[in-house]
């Protein structure tokens, strides 16, 4: 009887203690104690660092969902703040154009921002292309031209070509601009553009070339078009009309008041065929400084 009555006040002052030593055990760890979580390994505790809440990662990518957001919409405002730097169209679409022409276009960009901006670079797609900065570091409000030119003698039919302009220093990002043409064989230059070389300055200089069309007999070049600031004279002639192929000569003259410096500008053919723009002719020329100013210095 006594031996039963010592082990029930044995096991109760065992469980009193229990109870008194679970209620104690906080102010014995502290009181800003906690324990761990259930699957606390699963959590991306990185991005403590930027402020972010803990994101669950899938192991496809370093970034967590949230910075990822972050980094996508800070990659479009700065492409966005180079397209706006651009005057007109980001692309130029030249049409249907003889096979071989050559091809310019003059991206006109201002810097329309509060800091200095820099070229950087291109990445081109193709042989065909190429571009190049009037200059390559604008200040605030100056302006410059990308040139970007196009060979079709490099292919035929169709052809669009992208080139990703990248600046910098901050922000360094980058925009796409874009040309386009159909190389058309059955149209050719001979030669295959309008080249001056080097001429003295306020001499009068005249130059050509052939154009053979290969198709319906009915084709005429109907105009001439040249810019009215142009320092240049054109004509053109038909020299023969005969089955399946008609042949005309170009004459391009430049007159003896073009300005000293390289030239590179385009006349246009305005032909009869409905729908189809005019076709561009490049002409270049290197009009050399008068005598008395080159010596001047």
């Amino acid at each position: 009887m006594r031996k039963a009555m010592l082990a029930t006040t044995v096991l109760a002052l065992s469980g009193a203690m229990a109870v008194g030593t679970a209620a104690l055990l906080p102010e014995m760890l502290g009181a800003s104690t906690c324990f761990p979580l259930p699957q606390q390994h699963n959590l991306s505790l990185a991005t403590s660092r930027n402020g972010l809440a803990p994101q669950r990662t899938s192991g496809k990518s370093g970034l967590p969902p949230a910075e990822g957001a972050i980094a996508a919409s800070t990659t479009t405002a700065a492409q966005e703040w180079a397209e706006r730097m651009f005057t007109g169209s980001l692309s130029k679409d030249f049409g249907a154009v003889p096979f071989g022409t050559q091809l310019l276009h003059r991206f006109e960009i201002t810097n329309i921002h509060a800091v200095p901006v820099e070229i950087t670079g291109f990445r081109l797609g193709c042989g065909c292309v190429t571009a190049t900065p009037g200059k390559r570091i604008l200040r605030p409000g100056e302006r410059t031209t990308i040139d970007v030119a196009f060979d079709t003698r490099e292919f035929t039919g169709p052809n669009t070509q992208t080139i990703r302009v990248s600046f910098g220093p901050n922000p360094r990002t980058s925009c796409v601009i874009k040309v386009s043409a159909v190389s058309q064989t059955d149209l050719v230059f001979k030669p295959d553009r309008v080249n001056f070389g080097e001429v003295p300055h306020g001499q009068v200089s005249v130059r050509s070339t052939d154009i053979e069309y290969h198709g319906p007999s009915d084709w005429k070049i109907k105009e001439v078009i040249v810019a009215k600031d142009s320092p240049f004279a054109a004509t053109v002639t038909e020299m023969f009309r005969r089955p399946g192929r008609i042949g005309y000569r170009l004459d391009v003259a430049l007159t003896a008041g073009a300005s000293s410096g390289r030239i590179r500008d385009f006349i246009y053919l305005k032909t009869n065929q409905t729908g189809v723009p005019p076709v561009p002719v490049l002409v270049t020329a290197n009009v050399q400084a008068p005598q008395g100013l080159s010596g001047s210095r």
